[in-house]
Formats: structure tokens, C-alpha cells, sequence
């Protein structure tokens, strides 16, 4: 199902053309993960991975989605998760993210409509 018309077909060259309008949003340097996936009843409603080969460090979690969604999104830390929760609005969440042991554990949970979402974990920018 469609993200933008939940009574309309998954429509992959829409969502494509939607990624490549968010991506000049999110960082290209320092780039350590990601993940750019279509959620919905018959996909699916979790995300989850597992990346054991990050560098230890601090990173920012960005996420943009699309789509009339509820969304629940967890990093796992050592003093408790990051999370980021709330409706698809316009614009990027972010969070920052603390990983000294150079492990990254997500997860990722819609409900409602379908949505398009795109996460990114970038190295934190110096200040």
C-alpha cells in the first residue's frame, strides 16, 4: 500500500523519487548506517538490525518518513535508549546517539498507515 494513498498500490518508483528528495537533507560525510524502507500490513511493521562493526563513538540518528504513520524508534545505549517517537511530520528528527562499545542495536515500529522511511547514523558533527 502506498504511503502518500493508503487505498493505492506500493508505487516503488514514487517512494524512489520521494528518497532521492529527502536525501540532500541528511549528511553524505560520516555516514556509518542506514536504511531506506517501505513499512505497512503486508511488508511488515519492524525493523530491526544488528551492527556489530560501527566505530565506538557519538553519532546523530536522523529519520525522515512519510505517510499518515505512528512511528517508535529505539537505539539502544548503555544508560538507556535513544528514542524517537511520534507521527510522519515534514522535516528530520534527529537524536543523539552515545556508542563506546562500537554496537549499534535499532528498532523501528509503525502503526496506522503505510509509511516511507529513511534513517541515517552519521558521526556527530565537531562543535
Amino acid at each position: 500500500m502506498s504511503a502518500v494513498d493508503p487505498t493505492a498500490p506500493y508505487d516503488l518508483d514514487d517512494a524512489l523519487a520521494w528518497r532521492e528528495r529527502v536525501e540532500p537533507l541528511l549528511p553524505s560525510e560520516g555516514v556509518a548506517d542506514g536504511a531506506s524502507i517501505h513499512q505497512d500490513d503486508a511488508v511488515g511493521r519492524n525493523l530491526s538490525s544488528d551492527n556489530a562493526s560501527i566505530a565506538p563513538g557519538t553519532y546523530v540518528a536522523y529519520l525522515v518518513c512519510r505517510g499518515n504513520a505512528s512511528y517508535f524508534f529505539a537505539v539502544e545505549q548503555i544508560d538507556g535508549p535513544a528514542i524517537l517517537e511520534g507521527q510522519c511530520v515534514d522535516g528530520v528528527r534527529t537524536t543523539t546517539v552515545d556508542l563506546p562499545a562500537g554496537h549499534l542495536r535499532y528498532t523501528l515500529q509503525s502503526s496506522g498507515d503505510p509509511m516511507d522511511i529513511v534513517l541515517r547514523f552519521a558521526e556527530q558533527p565537531a562543535s
